[in-house]
């Protein structure tokens, strides 16, 4: 993979988490609590 393809799949992966992280954060349902925890986890665990 190219530096520059690499980048862009990171930098996508790393918004596409951050987004689905503040949209569970809003939700609090059960499961989707605890798979917003996992991709949290996954991106840094902040």
């Amino acid at each position: 993979m190219k530096p520059v393809t690499l980048g862009i799949v990171v930098a996508a992966a790393v918004i596409i988490a951050f987004v689905a992280g503040t949209q569970i954060e809003w939700r609090q349902d059960g499961p989707a609590e605890e798979l917003g925890e996992a991709i949290d986890n996954a991106a840094g665990g902040e």
